[in-house]
């Protein structure tokens, strides 16, 4: 794929010359051309990161295989944000096949986000098998006090769960796979 790239910005590049040396355009127009070939060429490096390995910004799939996960924490000295990376492979809707290539993905860091991908790494580790389910503001039950189920029963607004855009994700040990019998010798 590299090499078709190369060729195809070297053919561009060709054309443009023969192009501002055969033509009668004015200078402006002749600089002009050649500026926005030199954008294009970083647009589509820009746009073909993606397809090199690097982690994606892309959402993450609704159910995947979880594979590997790395957790770089923010950094007070230099301002960091940190960030959280999962290697995973998609999932066919809920079924446990898994479709495609393993991809990676960055995730904002958020402590409880770590915290949770964290013990799915430890359990990985174990030799244990991930699924991984996200899902958009979910509000997990031992997190709600006594305060905030007795505002939510009565309507009272004084005490409020915000979620805000976070999203969480659950991770379930993959049973084993059923067998079939065994044939008798």
């Amino acid at each position: 794929m590299i090499i078709l790239l190369t060729l195809a910005y070297v053919a561009i590049g060709a054309l443009l010359l023969s192009l501002n040396l055969a033509s009668r355009w004015s200078v402006w127009l002749k600089a002009a051309a050649i500026v926005l070939v030199s954008l294009f060429y970083f647009a589509s490096y820009q746009g073909l990161r993606s397809l090199s390995g690097l982690p994606s910004s892309e959402e993450i799939p609704r159910n995947f295989r979880l594979l590997f996960v790395s957790i770089d924490e923010p950094d007070k000295r230099t301002g960091g944000e940190g960030a959280i990376y999962i290697w995973l492979r998609a999932l066919q809707n809920d079924v446990q096949v898994t479709t495609g290539v393993p991809r990676a993905y960055r995730l904002p860091y958020s402590e409880a986000l770590a915290e949770n991908v964290e013990a799915a790494l430890t359990q990985l580790q174990e030799g244990k098998r991930l699924n991984g389910k996200r899902s958009r503001q979910q509000i997990v039950e031992q997190e709600i006090t006594e305060e905030q189920q007795r505002a939510a029963i009565t309507g009272e607004s004084g005490s409020e769960t915000s979620v805000g855009n976070d999203f969480s994700i659950v991770f379930r040990e993959v049973p084993p796979p059923d067998l079939p019998p065994k044939a008798a010798l």
